[in-house]
């Protein structure tokens, strides 16, 4: 996939424009061309110029969602090469659509109303989510490594990592503070939609930014050893029935 370094360039502009809390609507008119054709790699490439240039993750953080949406038009109507079924990414994907469900069986628990009322059968619907934590890993462990070694631009999934991180405190306080009971309902609400707004969200980075990408720049033998080495994580909220049948340790 070739990347338009002119359009990088331009992007690199913008982004650094809105840390500089510039005027959105003057922004978006002065790069719209550029804005309506990027694509999941030259936001990859884009980032990481930002980052190397010694902008911190938190400072990105902060309006990393701003500029998803604003790119959101360009990156959901990308082309990509969709994953065999069984393969690393059609399992990554699976995952997070098994977690969206079990995340619509926590909100039917708050569109009951009294979340402190309702916090055993809250907990009873959340306490799994921590299951998910092994789709992060895999993430950490076995994707993101083999993208930074294949280009420099990939160093740029600190930025997701750190969206994990987020992500992991997030669901371990509303659990704590769910367990306690003692928090006011509207904080524990406000956590709540905290967490329902990183999860949902780093799903969203997968599905447009990172599985594109990785489906360019990786080779099927190459998903063929990262699939099997997920089967040292597991695959949070699959039926084992529907899973590919692990290779022997001496076949690899």
């Amino acid at each position: 996939m070739k990347i338009d370094e002119t359009r990088v360039s331009r992007l690199v502009d913008y982004v650094r424009g809105v840390l500089k809390k510039q005027d959105g609507k003057s922004l978006y008119l002065e790069f719209r061309s550029d804005l309506e054709a990027v694509t999941p790699q030259e936001v990859f490439e884009i980032m990481n110029h930002v980052w190397s240039s010694g902008t911190g993750y938190d400072d990105i953080l902060s309006v990393l969602d701003k500029i998803i949406n604003v790119f959101y038009h360009a990156l959901s109507s990308y082309t990509w090469p969709k994953p065999e079924p069984n393969s690393f990414i059609d399992l990554m994907l699976r995952e997070n659509q098994a977690m969206n469900a079990k995340m619509d069986q926590v909100k039917a628990v708050l569109k009951q109303g009294k979340t402190l009322e309702n916090r055993e059968k809250l907990l009873e619907t959340l306490t799994p989510l921590l299951e998910f934590d092994a789709h992060y890993l895999k993430k950490e462990n076995i994707l993101f490594p083999v993208m930074e070694q294949r280009m420099p631009r990939f160093e740029g999934v600190g930025i997701m990592w750190a969206l994990h991180d987020n992500t992991r405190a997030s669901l371990k306080l509303v659990i704590q503070m769910l367990t306690e009971g003692t928090a006011p309902e509207q904080e524990i609400n406000t956590e709540l939609g905290q967490l329902f707004f990183n999860m949902i969200g780093l799903d969203q980075k997968e599905s447009l930014i990172l599985y594109p990408c990785a489906s360019e720049v990786l080779d099927p033998e190459t998903f063929k050893a990262m699939t099997q080495q997920s089967f040292e994580y597991g695959f949070p909220f699959l039926d084992p029935q529907t899973l590919p049948e692990p290779v022997p340790a001496d076949g690899l």
